[in-house]
Formats: C-alpha cells, sequence, structure tokens
C-alpha cells in the first residue's frame, strides 16, 4: 500500500509540474524535478534514475506525462523496485 501511495503521489507532482511546462524533449530541469520529487518520496538513488528513464523511453516529450494514468506509472515503476 505505501507503494502505490508512493506511486500516486509520484505521478500528481509529474502530471502538475509538466502542466506548466512546453511542449519539448525533456530539459534538466524536467529530470532534476522527477528525481527530487522520487527521493523526496522516500525513492532511492537508483529506483528514481530506473523511473526517470522508463518515464523518458515512454514519454520522449515530458509534457506527454500529464495524461499518464495510475496504472501506466505503476508500470514504469516495476523493474525499478527494489528487492
Amino acid at each position: 500500500m505505501k507503494k502505490q501511495t508512493f506511486i500516486f503521489s509520484l505521478l500528481t507532482f509529474i502530471s502538475l509540474t509538466l502542466l506548466a511546462c512546453s511542449d519539448s524533449e525533456w530539459s534538466s530541469e524536467d529530470k532534476g524535478k522527477l528525481i527530487d520529487r522520487c527521493r523526496a518520496e522516500g525513492g532511492s538513488r537508483a529506483y528514481c534514475n530506473c523511473y526517470l528513464e522508463n518515464a523518458m523511453e515512454k514519454y520522449p516529450i515530458a509534457s506527454e506525462m500529464d495524461q499518464m494514468d495510475f496504472e501506466t506509472a505503476v508500470e514504469l515503476s516495476l523493474e525499478c523496485v527494489e528487492k
């Protein structure tokens, strides 16, 4: 349940952050914001970097993530979950 709350919080942050961004590829600021929020929510550096890579692969344009649903956020995080 804690993992779902983390992912939902991360998804909400990403959506709100990217709504304000223009339709451009991932800027350093976009990447930094996602990583910073992920770390603030308790993600390890490795987890957050993995999530960022998956997000960038699925959404080549950062602002496209504002349409991401919860299930997709979970899918992006599955291979990143630390064992």
